[in-house]
This record gives structure tokens, C-alpha cells and sequence, in this order.
């Protein structure tokens, strides 16, 4: 029986042109492990086979390649197993002397290839280390610890390199086995590099109880424990605030436009006296009248050059209506000083423009308006100083008793209505409320008790209660109920910046010697680290 060896990737039809070319008509196909033949390979190759009248028998170590051949009603044969053994490695280690290789390819008789698988040969059965086992019917050879390891008998070359490819194997092997060690070591390395640490620490709690009188003084300069005196500081905040609102009267009014008007002395040095009344003339004929005396300054005179001087003054329309309401005009003449040297040195402008003027219908704001817009600018300028002292606030400070607002002046700004039909309304007040210093009330109770200045108070609950303020004074009286637990205060930064790096039974040592402390447990990843993290973002104290 002939057998023949098939490549992994070789196509069916060129199988099929091997089996047609063999004399022979029983043909051995020695499949190797993972090749490329599917179900629909093997079903060609058995028409193939019926057509040629030719006996094949599908030998390889694939169980799957094995299964299929037998789908399709192929002979299908594993060579590591017989019918009585199993595998051939069960088998003890076989003479070589006893077990001759059949070396088919040797058939010209070529002496320098005899000599060399002779020495081959020799050399396999004075290597003790090595197990080979040849099998008669597929014609391999097997190495003990490597049963894929295929021998084909047609090729010579191949058998003298199994003691060289034993060798790179091994080779390999020891390049595998130092870089993993290698790697080992990198990882042992990182994993002190990403360790973290976690420690809890419990410390002795003595619990207290705290309900007394205390007065708050803003003229204490520090505690004082005997007569229950804790400094404390007066918060204080003044604004005023614009509203408008909605006038619900309507009356025919006759109202004049009225304006700032700036005054210009373009003319001497001299002060220039205007009464009351002075018109001054825009240039398409309108005319506005001072509301009251004014004195122009003297203008400066500086290398023969006059310098014009100016003054703002309020002028009103000489007529209501609202013709008078304009934009700003660039200069407007004063009339009375026509025919005088006076009368181009002297002139104003109008940089806003005029407003105001009406005559007719409008909306004004009745007495009820007026009051419902007193009670609610108070309301609404008191939440605005009361905000604004608590947005402002520091976060160690706690207020004392309520706040004392007093609304100093309510002010209608004008019962003239815009185009909306709203009045305007001013509002001034001033807000002032005690505050004490939350790591003064700390130390005093700390101090009361007579507790370390190492301590610190946990679970702390408090509240002041009855506040009498004097702001006159700067004192206020109030009754503080507070509870907790003293605990000793560690200090985390420095306690962490003395562990970090060391190892575990150095920490231990430093937490044992923490005063007050209860119990500890140290908490390293991973496990296997005995050295704290150096950095010590990467240690995480918590406190019970």
C-alpha cells in the first residue's frame, strides 16, 4: 500500500490528479492536522475513486479530517492508535535495531545518502533523552514529547534536522523562558509603581453635652473660658434699589419737556451770571428756559487762545406738548445777547436731547399704587440685603439671632409714567446680623472641658438659641446646646507624608505609637507588596 503525504493548503482536484497518476490501486492519503479539506473535498474524492477503481484510505491525527472521511464512507485511520495499545506513547521506549526504517527513497542506491541516515541513525540510538517510535503503517516518526512532529520517509534532509529542530525548539524555549522571567520582574516592579494603600484608623470618642448661656462680644479680642465670652463679629450691609411699577389713574395733564443743557463760555475770562427764565433757541425756532440761576465759569486764556469753560444747568420747554421732546441739539444761541459781542461767545447744547413733553390723557400712579409699591420694594430690598450678606459670607462663620433691616427712605422718583403706564420708585435700606467663628466656638468648648489641643470634636451638633442682640453695643447673648464626641485630631497630611514608602512593619510601628488610637488595619494592593506608595495621593486614610 502506497502512501502519500498531502500539504495542508493543496486543492482537491490536484489530489485527485496525484491518485490518478499512482500505479498502485490501494493508496494511503496522509492528511496533516488542520488542513484545508471540507465535507464537499471528500465527497469528490470518493467519485474520483469509484471512477478511477481506485482503494483509498484517509489516515491523519485530525479527529475532524477523520469524522468527514467517514461521512463520506472512506477508510479513515488514526496512526496513534491500534486496536489493542492506544496510544503509542503508552508504549515502552523501542530497539531501534529491531524496528528498521524502510527508506524507500534510497532506491539509487546512493551510498553518501546511506551513510548519512546510518549516522543518523546511530546517533538517535546513543541519545538516550530522546523517544522515538516509529509507526510501520503510516511510516512516521514520533517524538516522545511531540506527537505532531511529521517525518516524511521521501525526504532525507528532513530526518537529518530532527536533532537540529530539537535544538531550536529548546532554543526557543529558553528565549521564551528569560523573557518571561523578565516580564516577571517588569510586572513585580509596576506593581509597586500602581500600588494604593488604604488605612482605618478608630480612635477613643468621648462623648459631651453642652447647654449654657454664652455671650457673644465683637470687642473680644480671644476666648474667655470663666465667663463664657466667645468674640464675635457684626455683619452689616447698605444698598439701595430702583423699581417700577404700575399706575392705574388716568388724568388730562399739560407737562412741559425738560432737558440738560451744557453752557459754554467761549468768550472771556470773566464769570457770566444767568437768572432763571434765560432762553436759549434751538436752531428751528424752539425755545427752553433756564430752571434756575446759573454762573457760567470764565473760560482760560492760554497763549493768546481762549480755552472754553462749561457748566450743565436743567432747562424746560417754553410751551407743553410734545413738539419739544427732541434728540440732541449742538448748539442752541441765548436770544438776550443778540446785537452784543456776547451773543456768539455764549451757547449751549443739549447732548441728551429734551423729554416729557404731553398734553392729553395719561396714566399716573394713584395714593393706593403708591403704598402696595412701598410695602413691596421693602419686602424685596430686604431679601436683597439678606442675600447679599449671605452670598458673602465665609464658610467658617455662622450666623447668630436674625437679621435687623431697617428701610431707611422710600422715594417715588416721579409720578410721570413711561409708555408702559409704570412710576418708578427708590428704595434705601441697610441690613446688620452677628456672626461667630465656628473654630472659636471649637476651641472654646474643647477648652471648657479641658480636653488636648490635639483634639478635635466628631459628630458635631450645635445651635444657638434665644439671641438677644445689642448692636448698639456690639454684644448679643444666646443660649448655645451642642453635643458630640472628642477625638484626637490627626493630622493626614503629615502622618501620610511620614508612612509613604515605608515598609508595613514601619507603619505599624508609627501607628502604634498614635495616642488614643483603638484600632488599626492596613489595606495594600496588590496583596503581594509589602512597601507602602510613595506618592501619597495613592494612600487613602479613613477615620472611624
Amino acid at each position: 500500500m502506497e502512501k502519500i503525504l498531502l500539504d495542508k493548503k493543496i486543492k482537491i482536484n490536484d489530489v485527485i490528479e496525484k491518485i490518478e497518476n499512482r500505479p498502485e490501486s490501494n493508496l494511503t492519503l496522509i492528511i496533516p492536522k488542520k488542513s484545508d479539506f471540507k465535507k464537499e473535498d471528500f465527497a469528490l474524492l470518493k467519485k474520483a475513486c469509484e471512477k478511477l477503481n481506485k482503494i483509498i484510505t484517509i489516515e491523519s491525527v485530525d479527529e475532524e479530517i477523520l469524522k468527514l472521511a467517514k461521512s463520506e464512507g472512506l477508510g479513515a485511520v488514526h496512526p496513534l492508535f491500534n486496536a489493542n495499545s492506544g496510544l503509542l506513547t503508552d508504549i515502552k521506549k523501542p530497539n531501534i535495531e529491531e524496528n528498521l526504517v524502510e527508506y524507500n527513497f534510497l532506491k539509487n542506491n546512493n551510498k553518501k545518502e546511506i551513510k548519512k541516515i546510518k549516522e543518523s541513525e546511530s546517533e538517535l540510538k546513543s541519545n538516550n533523552d530522546l523517544h522515538f517510535f516509529k509507526n510501520i503503517n503510516s511510516g512516521q516518526i514520533f517524538k516522545k514529547d511531540d506527537l505532531e512532529l511529521d517525518v516524511k520517509l521521501d525526504d532525507p534532509k528532513k530526518y537529518h534536522k530532527v536533532h537540529k529542530k530539537h535544538f531550536i525548539l529548546n532554543f526557543k524555549f529558553l528565549i521564551y523562558g528569560i523573557l518571561i522571567i523578565g516580564l516577571g520582574l517588569g510586572f513585580w516592579k509596576l506593581s509597586f509603581v500602581f500600588s494604593s494603600a488604604e488605612i482605618n484608623l478608630s480612635f477613643k470618642k468621648t462623648p459631651f453635652e453642652f447647654n449654657n448661656l454664652i455671650i457673644g462680644n465683637k470687642n473680644a479680642s480671644q476666648l474667655n473660658l470663666s465667663e463664657k465670652i466667645i468674640p464675635v463679629e457684626l455683619f452689616k450691609n447698605k444698598q439701595n434699589i430702583t423699581l417700577f411699577f404700575k399706575a392705574n389713574g388716568k388724568k388730562n395733564i399739560s407737562q412741559k419737556a425738560t432737558g440738560q443743557i451744557t453752557i459754554y463760555n467761549n468768550f472771556s475770562s470773566g464769570e457770566q451770571f444767568l437768572i432763571a427764565n434765560t432762553r436759549f433757541q434751538s436752531p428751528n425756532g424752539l425755545i427752553y428756559r433756564l430752571a434756575s440761576n446759573v454762573v457760567i465759569p470764565g473760560a482760560q486764556i492760554k497763549d493768546g487762545k481762549i480755552i472754553p469753560s462749561s457748566i450743565t444747568a436743567t432747562v424746560v420747554a417754553d410751551e407743553p406738548g410734545e413738539k419739544y421732546n427732541t434728540g440732541p441739539i449742538s448748539k442752541l444761541i441765548i436770544p438776550g445777547f443778540k446785537g452784543s459781542p456776547k451773543y456768539d461767545g455764549f451757547y449751549g447744547e443739549l447732548k441728551q436731547g429734551a423729554s416729557g413733553g404731553f398734553v392729553g390723557e395719561k396714566v399716573f400712579p394713584l395714593d393706593s399704587d403708591i403704598e402696595k409699591a412701598k410695602k413691596e420694594i421693602s419686602e424685596k430690598l430686604k431679601l436683597a440685603l439678606e442675600n447679599s450678606i449671605n452670598f458673602k459670607k465665609p464658610d467658617n462663620f455662622d450666623f447668630v439671632g436674625n437679621f435687623q433691616t431697617d428701610i431707611l427712605k422710600i422715594i417715588v422718583v416721579s409720578t410721570s409714567t413711561d409708555d408702559a403706564g409704570n412710576f418708578a420708585v427708590l428704595a434705601e435700606g441697610e441690613t446688620k446680623i452677628f456672626a461667630i467663628r465656628r473654630t472659636d466656638l471649637i476651641n472654646f468648648l474643647i477648652g471648657f472641658y479641658n480636653q488636648s489641643n490635639y483634639k478635635k470634636i466628631d459628630n458635631f451638633k450645635f445651635e444657638y438659641l434665644n439671641a438677644r442682640p445689642d448692636f448698639n453695643n456690639g454684644i448679643v447673648n444666646f443660649n448655645l446646646k451642642s453635643s458630640g464626641n472628642f477625638v484626637y485630631n490627626l493630622n493626614l497630611n503629615d502622618f501620610k507624608n511620614n508612612i509613604a514608602g515605608k515598609k508595613i512593619k514601619e507603619v505599624e510601628s508609627i501607628i502604634k505609637n498614635l495616642d488614643e488610637l483603638e484600632s488599626a488595619k492596613i489595606l495594600i494592593k496588590p496583596k503581594w507588596v509589602n512597601v507602602l506608595p510613595a506618592n501619597v495621593s495613592k494612600i487613602n486614610i479613613i477615620l472611624k
